[in-house]
């Protein structure tokens, strides 16, 4: 859910801020550590499309070659967090960096 956030905020051009702070002791909670370990490793491979990007022309747009590119003004539809049948065809969200599209 957090890569997914992400992915559209940074998309727009925008930044999140995680906020995952220490308890009265000093200590990270321990159900902090598998997010912020997926995190990172999602980072690894794909910090290129986030850092140091500007958001592209259209911020979502559905794959659908069918469809030319047209804006996407509703939330960030995903068929498997959202429940939809599988079928149903993905929000994608780009960003660029020069004159590279990434997504």
């Amino acid at each position: 859910m957090i890569i997914r956030y992400l992915t559209d905020i940074v998309s727009k051009g925008g930044n999140m801020l995680l906020n995952v702070t220490p308890n009265g002791q000093g200590a990270f909670p321990k159900q902090t550590f598998p997010i912020i370990k997926e995190l990172h490793t999602w980072m690894q491979m794909n910090g290129e499309a986030i850092y140091g990007t500007r958001p592209w022309r259209i911020y979502g747009e559905k794959m659908n070659p069918n469809q030319p590119d047209e804006e996407i003004k509703a939330e960030f539809d995903d068929a498997v967090f959202n429940g939809f049948p599988q079928q149903r065809i993905p929000d994608v969200r780009y960003t660029s960096k020069g004159n590279k599209k990434l997504f």
